[in-house]
């Protein structure tokens, strides 16, 4: 997947991740730097700190947890973060 080259390329990445928004873990966070390039009147420059964020989602995508139904009877672990920007939560099982 090549990085968006204008405002309407971000734009339609947008939307692609919004529509799987559901299965990504913290999307907003993830997505929160490209928000200052799609504010009106910002100018579209694609630097480093974009192209990094945007390789971070991509390795995301295509490592994505496994997903599996709590084992009862087991302990549960609660992580938690907080950002200026976001609030993350992952409720987390070790199973052997």
């Amino acid at each position: 997947m090549p990085p968006p080259k204008s405002l309407t390329q971000l734009r339609s990445l947008q939307g692609k991740l919004a529509y799987i928004r559901r299965f990504i873990s913290n999307i907003s966070g993830r997505c929160q730097p490209f928000s200052v390039l799609a504010k009106k009147n910002a100018k579209f420059i694609w630097d480093e700190k974009y192209q990094s964020d945007f390789e971070n989602i991509k390795q995301y995508l295509t490592n994505p947890p496994v997903l599996a139904a709590p084992i009862p009877g087991r302990p549960l672990i609660l992580y938690t973060a907080a950002l200026d920007e976001s609030l993350e939560a992952l409720l987390a099982q070790v199973n052997d």
